[in-house]
């Protein structure tokens, strides 16, 4: 539930044209990026990025998926 509120979100402010909005999204990402990592969660890891559709600003799922 909580990665698609992430990917609502982001779209949500995305329409709003709003930067920071977008940013603060990203950075919640981040933040529970190792939590979803530590659980396994790599569907909602992949629900993240395929519904955000920023991959340069996520590449760092990438990367820590990779580790």
């Amino acid at each position: 539930m909580e990665a698609e509120l992430l990917v609502r979100a982001h779209f949500c402010f995305r329409l709003a044209c709003s930067l920071s909005g977008c940013d603060m999204v990203q950075h919640m990402v981040k933040d529970r990026l190792p939590q979803y990592i530590r659980n396994r969660h790599f569907r909602l890891l992949l629900r993240i990025l395929t519904g955000i559709k920023a991959y340069n600003e996520l590449s760092y799922i990438f990367d820590a998926l990779l580790v």
